[in-house]
């Protein structure tokens, strides 16, 4: 039980270490994609659209957190072996190739396949988005915490 307490603490500290640049990497990412549209807006509300979509990547990421650790701890060395054991597992990547790090030797395991690991990404990040909806959606409906 503490063996698995550890892992899931690992698991946490290592999400935020390198989730985090990950995440802010992608949702700079698509707003320098998407900015020419959002400006013809005007200014203002170009603004108020950073600010509420670095609020959702932000609350995803939180959320994200659990989301690793639940995956990590069911899949990793009984369906993949991650050669390099960093983050296995983010909200926003629905890669499954992406925990086994291949270059490095990882690989499927026990009869899994590619579609084995994409379900269960499937399966853990349809929680975490609801979470990070119902979240978002409460905090842009009270005027005390709307971003």
């Amino acid at each position: 039980m503490s063996d698995t307490i550890a892992k899931a603490g690992w698991e946490t500290f290592f999400y935020f270490l390198f989730g985090t640049p990950l995440t802010a990497a992608a949702w700079a990412f698509v707003i320098c994609l998407i900015s020419p549209v959002i400006l013809l807006r005007g200014f203002d509300r170009a603004a108020a659209f950073i600010r509420q979509s670095g609020l959702f990547a932000a609350i995803l990421l939180l959320y994200g957190a659990a989301g690793n650790v639940a995956f990590t701890l069911a899949l990793r060395d009984r369906y993949y072996y991650a050669a390099d054991p960093i983050v296995d597992w983010l909200p926003w990547l629905p890669d499954p190739f992406f925990p086994l790090d291949v270059s490095c030797g990882g690989h499927f395991m026990n009869g899994a396949t590619a579609w084995t690991i994409l379900a269960a990404w499937v399966v853990v990040a349809l929680p975490v988005w609801a979470a990070t909806v119902m979240t978002f959606r409460r905090i842009q409906a009270s005027p005390d915490l709307r971003v």
